[in-house]
């Protein structure tokens, strides 16, 4: 079995071997080069395999890393439509709009544990916005509280944020969270989580302009996979965090 033991910046391949994700993040791993021969990684651990990385075996052959070709999954969400509606009821300071469209938020989120989440966010920015004088902020305290984009509608309202701002913040919130949720997850490097951030960042104008374009009608939401894992999590004996 050849032993590839070794990472290196320059050199001429005479083999590739192709990995998916999963394994690229391995130091130590047996697999099958492209050519058919059987060959194991005894890497320092950490950094991730990239396509195009070199790596060198003891026999001091080379071999270049190819990033396998794999499905991916597109997520999307209505957050930014529903910002519009709760930007729409602070600015015509309408209390009944700011509680169904409050409220039709936090029934998107699919389990006790999500929505447990989202409602400490939101008294957590509530009691900021009250601290902070923002008008009509103690007035609608139970209202904002009901979900966390009620109380950063009225923040953009109050300090004149116009709406696509506003819409492309909380996206690059959500984004900049999921990506250091991930760096402990997956796991990512820090520089290779900055990258994913960075490449993903370029999407985000185009699908907070389509959120803001939707109707009503249009608007939902269902992530069966999410609701499953949070679902086990609510139990679960020990957690690495909630929100």
């Amino acid at each position: 079995m050849l032993r590839i033991t070794q990472r290196i910046d320059v050199g001429e391949p005479v083999a590739t071997l192709t990995l998916p994700l999963e394994q690229r993040v391995l130091g130590r791993l047996r697999v099958s080069l492209d050519d058919g021969r059987d060959a194991g990684l005894f890497l320092d651990r950490g950094p991730i395999l990239r396509g195009g990385d070199l790596l060198r075996a003891e026999d001091g052959s080379v071999i270049r890393v190819q990033a396998a070709a794999e499905s991916v999954s597109v997520a999307r969400t209505d957050d930014a439509h529903l910002l519009a509606r709760l930007y729409g009821a602070c600015v015509d300071a309408d209390a009944d709009a700011l509680r169904q469209w409050g409220q039709y938020l936090l029934a998107a989120r699919e389990t006790r544990e999500l929505r447990l989440e989202e409602q400490q966010r939101a008294a957590a920015l509530t009691r900021l916005l009250r601290d902070l004088d923002v008008p009509r902020a103690a007035e609608w305290t139970d209202l904002l509280g009901i979900c966390q984009t009620a109380p950063y509608a009225l923040a953009a309202v109050n300090w004149r944020i116009s709406l696509a701002d506003a819409a492309l913040g909380l996206a690059w919130s959500w984004l900049e969270n999921m990506v250091a949720a991930a760096i402990k997850l997956v796991p990512l490097g820090q520089t290779d989580g900055q990258r994913v951030q960075l490449a993903l960042a370029e999407q985000l104008p185009a699908a907070v302009q389509q959120g803001l374009e939707l109707e009503d009608e249009q608007v939902g939401a269902s992530s069966p996979m999410l609701a499953l894992a949070s679902s086990l999590h609510e139990t679960q004996y020990t957690r690495l965090f909630r929100s």
